[in-house]
């Protein structure tokens, strides 16, 4: 049996110093404390008082998450485990949420993230333990060539007729104002300010992308170094002024190509709101060779 406890964030700091993606690490989770009302740095440790894992959880009026500022969580561990201690763990969380009756939410990283099993362990367990699962749908460039349908072999035709110019910058404001127009001439939110992305990426190894035409900025994208295995799109975007020249195919293809070359996946992220499907930005990332893999986001109802 697994018991929970709550610890500074520098002794937790200390006992879980690699976390797997940087999205768990205290540093990451102080930057952002502002996005919720209280921060519990919980151990979870045997009978013998032997941290096992441990996980940074926020707390607000609606609940506990952990995430709470971020695409995903989840458990830490420094070690591998069997189907019984991952179960054991999903317990002493369950039992957590209940003392203080309130509902926990965790969302994991795709299964791709790490080498071994250890994230699907963690998602079977928890829904052993009660939690529901309402996975969405994520996408992501393997390592191998992109293997585009006929349609996005001649959208990328189409934009190779045109004198596109691409670069990494370390320009935040240009690239993040191209993504922002995007999202306001479709009318969909941008979660980061300009200054929150500017004080991420002292963090978190980040490249901006540029893709222009004729001097304008058309197309661009925000990519983060979440591990040492995967590169994350956190934001892409073209002016859709310029959609039907398709810079965002060739950008796609410019971004598989690159990290395919460093030996990176690249996590293209969900197309999903709550298990429902975008169909249509689940089309397009098939299209251009991105592979299907869920990303289990559990909840605790108490």
């Amino acid at each position: 049996m697994l018991n929970y406890s709550e610890v500074t964030y520098n002794d937790y700091r200390q006992l879980f110093p690699k976390p797997s993606v940087v999205y768990n690490s205290v540093d990451f989770a102080l930057l952002n404390a502002s996005k919720t009302g209280l921060l519990h740095f919980l151990v979870l440790s045997n009978d013998h008082g032997k941290p096992l894992f441990g996980i940074i959880i926020g707390e607000n009026a609606e609940g506990f998450s952990s995430p709470f500022s971020a695409p995903f969580g989840g458990l830490e561990t420094n070690r591998s485990h069997g189907v019984e201690t991952w179960l054991e763990a999903a317990e002493a969380l369950k039992n957590f949420a209940r003392e203080y009756k309130k509902p926990l939410r965790i969302a994991l990283p795709p299964a791709f993230y790490c080498a071994d099993d250890r994230i699907e362990a963690q998602a079977l367990a928890l829904k052993t333990a009660g939690f529901t699962d309402t996975p969405d749908y994520n996408y992501h460039f393997n390592l191998d060539v992109p293997q585009l349908t006929s349609a996005a072999r001649n959208k990328l035709a189409t934009a190779g007729r045109h004198d596109f110019k691409t670069e990494l910058t370390t320009d935040v404001a240009r690239a993040y104002a191209v993504i922002k127009a995007n999202r306001d001439q479709r009318g969909y939110p941008l979660r980061m300010t300009l200054g929150q992305v500017e004080e991420t990426v002292k963090l978190i190894p980040a490249d901006f992308w540029i893709m222009s035409l004729e001097g304008r900025d058309v197309a661009a994208a925000q990519i983060f170094e979440v591990n040492d295995r995967v590169v994350q799109v956190v934001y892409w975007g073209e002016d859709t002024e310029f959609s039907p020249l398709r810079p965002m195919n060739l950008l796609a293809s410019k971004i598989a190509l690159h990290y395919l070359e460093k030996g990176k996946i690249v996590d293209v992220g969900p197309s999903s709101t709550d298990g429902v499907p975008s169909t249509g930005l689940c089309d397009f990332k098939a299209s251009v060779g991105c592979h299907l893999t869920p990303k289990h986001v559990l909840t605790l109802s108490v």
